[in-house]
Order: structure tokens, then C-alpha cells, then sequence
């Protein structure tokens, strides 16, 4: 038996080559199928490869996944995308989408009344510790970089020896 979002996928086969409105319902149903968890599951959970399954049956178009989603989410009306007029629809999906992302990332709004004392010293002592540890983890990290070099060093000692035994070794069974 098929997954669902196999089924789907060949519908969207079907409506490539359809006109605008056959392009509404190719969205919504490559939309259903990337919300589809076992079409991730799939692809192994290699997002890009999903995307890049589903962005080939958008390819008649030149539109990718996120396009037709952004899209749907502002033009939820068949009788829009009929009108063939997808580029604009687009450009007006996109402005909206970068928007709100805009929006989401404002920064907050900065304090207007000074910092109490108790919260100022609480962050003088935070930055303290953390640049005592910074410095330790410093102090740590030069040791570990000592000892790796002569770690290194010994290794290298050790496998010059071997590979001396092993020629001797050669040559005394070569002798027998």
C-alpha cells in the first residue's frame, strides 16, 4: 500500500503541463506532502533532497516549494491563480513573507528607567566568572596543545622503532 503522500505525488504528475488553476492544486497538494512527515522520512530526513523532490514539479514554472506556500498563504483562492497573473502574485507573496520575518526580528524595546543596582552588580559578577573561565578553558586548551604535540612526538618515536624492529625482523628471517 502507498504512503498518502505518494498518492498525492501522482496527481501532482498528472497537472504538470495544466493551466494556472491546475497549478493551485499542484500547490496545495505539494504543500500537503512537505507537511507529510513520511515524505521527510523518505528522504531520510535530507530536507534538501526533499525540497529539491518536490521543487522538480515545480520546475515548468520556475517556482520552488517555499514560493507556492508563501503564495498560498496569501492568495488561498483558486480564482486568483486563474487569472495569470503569477509573478506579481509572487512578488506580493514574498514582500509579505519578508514582512513578517522583519517583523519577527525587531529587536525589543530598550529600557527606559536605569538599571537597579542589584542587577547591575549581578552582571558584573556573571561577566567575572565568565571571563575567569574563559581564561581557564584558555589555560586548558595551551595544556591539552602541550601534550598533544608530545603525544605526537612519542608516537612518531614509536613508530620509527616499530618500523626499525620490522626491517630487522626481515632480515633475520631473510638469513634463516
Amino acid at each position: 500500500m502507498s504512503a498518502k503522500w505518494q498518492t498525492m505525488m501522482k496527481k501532482v504528475d498528472g497537472l504538470i503541463g495544466t493551466s494556472n488553476g491546475n497549478l493551485f492544486e499542484r500547490a496545495k497538494l505539494l504543500v500537503a506532502i512537505w507537511n507529510d512527515g513520511e515524505f521527510l522520512a523518505f528522504h531520510n530526513g535530507d530536507v534538501d533532497k526533499a525540497e529539491e523532490s518536490l521543487n522538480s514539479k515545480l520546475g515548468d514554472y520556475g517556482l520552488t516549494i517555499f514560493d507556492v506556500k508563501a503564495m498560498l498563504g496569501e492568495f488561498p483562492n483558486k480564482a486568483e491563480w486563474e487569472s495569470g497573473k503569477l509573478r506579481e502574485m509572487l512578488a506580493t507573496s514574498l514582500e509579505a513573507e519578508d514582512s513578517r520575518r522583519k517583523e519577527n526580528s525587531r529587536p525589543r524595546a530598550e529600557r527606559k528607567s536605569p538599571v537597579p543596582r542589584k542587577e547591575f552588580e549581578q552582571v558584573q559578577k556573571t561577566l567575572q566568572a565568565t571571563q575567569a573561565r574563559v581564561e581557564s578553558m584558555g589555560d586548558e586548551n595551551a595544556r591539552l596543545r602541550e601534550e598533544n604535540a608530545r603525544l605526537r612526538a612519542e608516537l612518531a618515536h614509536a613508530n620509527g622503532r616499530i618500523d626499525e624492529l620490522e626491517r630487522v625482523l626481515k632480515m633475520q628471517a631473510a638469513a634463516a
